[in-house]
């Protein structure tokens, strides 16, 4: 069955609602959010050592800085 793009439209737009809804209703952890941005980072770095390759070295030396200084805040729950 092939989608029209106006389901493909309305299939976003109730993805949005109920994006916005869960958000609203349960706010991110932003503990948890940094702990899976650090998993993922790793992740990318042990799975494909070079996917940085292309990226300004120090801006992404100031992201690793950044990074760090966020994960040792403490933040209240």
């Amino acid at each position: 069955m092939s989608t029209t793009w106006r389901q493909r439209a309305e299939q976003w737009r109730r993805f949005s609602d109920w994006e916005a809804r869960r958000l609203r209703e349960a706010p991110p952890d932003l503990g948890e959010a940094l702990a899976w941005m650090d998993a993922a980072y790793d992740l990318a770095r042990r799975s494909s050592p070079g996917w940085a390759s292309g990226l300004d070295l120090e801006h992404a030396r100031h992201i690793g800085l950044v990074r760090a200084a966020l994960a040792r805040m403490r933040l209240p729950s």
